[in-house]
């Protein structure tokens, strides 16, 4: 105590900094303001005790230190000491509620640094308070256009989406927002999701599958898998009238799950409304390879039948005819019909006349009263 306050003002200032250190605060300002009340002039000291004042949310007496600093040594500080004053500036007025003021500090540092994170932060923070949704977005958008680091800037792109969305109710440019964090995270599925109703909302049908494709290339589940293009093929027939595309996706899902049988219902009402015959064909033979071995005779039976009546009645080609229905006859050989239409077809066909004696033969074992 005896020494002189040049000498006592260095040790307590450095006495504040190693209480700093320790996480004494009580101690570091007492230290800080000894030290400060010696020379009032001196800058560390007075950043130092500044510091510590804002730490301990001594609003008024940082904001007045802080403002002694940007009037008597400004030009001492960096550009980068300076930003920081005025965020710290910024952050003193928000904290007292006094938010205009807070964001004509933030300005200010924001005028020397556009992109300085912290003070972008705080003004997205109070926007957000005051609802102000168009400047957040504002904000955010430089925040994502200032961070070199993609995980932070997917981030910001689905939360400046949801905004658009849930916020100002504009589907189109929440898409935008989205589709750009879609952009630098393709396989994520939480964004495609949010994409999909607003692509339907919008009726942009072709990017509405383009989505379900996506989601569809990361499924592992052939049942769920299943789902989704059949949902891709109903788009196609009935928002995107392509019938083609909707048969290809209408097989897809049948090659993924067969317990979708809507599928192949579907396929079969577009080509016989197009009189496709042939391929009707082709996708009733395929219908039959899939479910082979499977154990569903009863589908097989139908399968083969109506296959069979595709030959006979649409394409003419008897020999076909006969045979599809005699593999539906040997799974089902109980049924009359059955056997009438072969007895039939086999009658018009002049080398298959035993086989039409024998279904004639079978019919009569069945109703021995078939006088015809």
């Amino acid at each position: 105590g005896k020494r002189d306050s040049s000498e006592l003002q260095p040790l307590n200032r450095k006495l504040g900094l190693v209480a700093d250190k320790l996480g004494n605060l009580e101690k570091a300002l007492k230290a800080y303001q000894a030290a400060y009340d010696m020379d009032t002039g001196h800058l560390p000291t007075l950043l130092a005790l500044a510091d510590v004042l804002f730490r301990q949310s001594e609003w008024d007496k940082a904001f007045k230190l802080y403002q002694m600093v940007l009037v008597h040594h400004r030009e001492s500080q960096g550009k980068d000491e300076i930003v920081d004053i005025f965020y710290r500036l910024g952050r003193i007025k928000a904290e007292v509620q006094e938010r205009r003021k807070a964001l004509n500090m933030f300005d200010k540092a924001l005028e020397i640094d556009p992109t300085h994170k912290p003070t972008l932060l705080q003004v997205v923070e109070l926007h957000d308070e005051q609802k102000n949704y168009e400047q957040v977005i504002h904000f955010k958008k430089v925040l994502v256009d200032s961070t070199p680091d993609d995980d932070e800037k997917f981030q910001l792109l689905i939360e400046i989406g949801d905004i658009w969305q849930e916020k100002l109710k504009n589907p189109q440019k929440a898409i935008s927002s989205y589709v750009e964090g879609s952009e630098l995270k393709p396989d994520n599925r939480p964004v495609l999701h949010k994409l999909l109703p607003l692509y339907q909302s919008t009726k942009q049908w072709q990017k509405v599958v383009e989505i379900i494709g996506r989601v569809a290339s990361m499924e592992e589940d052939q049942d769920k898998l299943g789902r989704l293009y059949y949902s891709m093929a109903v788009i196609y027939r009935d928002e995107i009238k392509s019938a083609e595309d909707a048969v290809e996706f209408f097989n897809k899902s049948l090659d993924a799950s067969l317990e979708n049988l809507k599928s192949f219902e579907a396929v079969d009402r577009i080509l016989t409304q197009k009189k496709d015959w042939k391929e009707l064909e082709r996708n009733y033979r395929k219908m039959l390879h899939r479910i082979a071995g499977k154990g569903k005779k009863d589908l097989e039976i139908n399968l083969w039948h109506f296959l069979g009546e595709i030959y006979r009645s649409r394409m003419g080609q008897f020999d076909s005819a006969a045979e599809a229905f005699k593999m539906a006859s040997s799974l089902d050989p109980d049924n009359v019909l059955r056997h009438e239409i072969l007895a039939e077809l086999y009658m018009g066909m002049p080398d298959r006349l035993n086989d039409a004696v024998a279904e004639h033969q079978e019919l009569i074992r069945k109703n021995p009263y078939r006088v015809d």
